[in-house]
């Protein structure tokens, strides 16, 4: 290309990235693609940066795929780092390989990203947020989502309805009633949230197909938040061995 006096660019090293990282998955022995052309596509970006050019979203992308197919941990964390020094954010750059890597490692280090993501100004992004928390619940990482959303918290995100949803529902799934009720009111301590017809569902469903109430209290306002009578509030109670404290009128 440089012999026709024609300059690479952005776009051209991102191609031949690409390019690298084909033969990388079609055409490679396991040793070839460990030590081969994932390393040619990583120096192409070396040289790249050298040449004056930042890797864009794309690039990004492509090389963070087949790192964590690799399982290459440190490579991961440190172009995660990078992404967030160069203001490429969360939620741009998410996929399916990237979740699945950073939901499958030790739960430190994966608070560790997190953490520094936050503190970097990704917190903003409440989708890459809400993304990580469907993520971890729907592998049944539970209190992990917990912990990345107070890690975030921490950094300055306001936790909203559909975030807390996200983990009261997950926690129903997983038939632990404690952590949903202590997450329900919870969120109802925040002036600025409200339960919504999700939040209910879960928490009905939930004690629907439990034989423990963890806070009757919560049971009761759930059934009178949804419309349900004080005759079918206090069959309810009988049934799990509770004294009916209403009466018809």
């Amino acid at each position: 290309m440089t012999d026709i006096s024609l300059a690479p660019n952005r776009f051209t090293y991102t191609v031949m990235i690409n390019g690298h990282l084909k033969r990388q998955s079609i055409g490679l022995t396991p040793k070839q693609k460990e030590n081969g052309d994932l390393e040619a596509a990583l120096q192409l970006k070396a040289q790249m940066e050298q040449a004056g050019f930042k890797p864009d979203e794309c690039t990004y992308h492509l090389l963070m795929a087949e790192l964590c197919l690799a399982e290459r941990l440190g490579d991961v964390t440190a172009l995660f780092l990078e992404m967030l020094i160069q203001g490429t954010t969360l939620h741009k750059i998410v996929h399916s390989s990237l979740l699945e890597f950073l939901c499958r490692i030790n739960e430190d280090q994966l608070l560790g990203i997190i953490e520094e993501s936050a503190k970097s100004g990704v917190s903003a992004a409440d989708n890459g947020c809400i993304t990580l928390l469907k993520e971890l619940c729907r592998i049944d990482k539970v209190s992990s989502a917990e912990k990345v959303l107070q890690t975030f918290a921490r950094a300055g995100l306001v936790p909203t309805t559909d975030m807390y949803s996200i983990l009261i529902d997950g926690y129903c799934k997983i038939r632990e009633l404690h952590g949903a009720f202590l997450l329900y009111r919870q969120m109802k301590s925040h002036d600025q949230l409200v339960p919504n017809e999700a939040t209910y569902e879960a928490l009905l469903l939930a004690v629907r197909n439990n034989t423990s109430i963890v806070y009757w209290e919560d049971v009761e306002e759930l059934f009178e938040k949804n419309g349900v009578s004080i005759d079918a509030l206090n069959s309810f109670s009988d049934i799990y061995g509770f004294k009916s404290v209403y009466s018809s009128t």
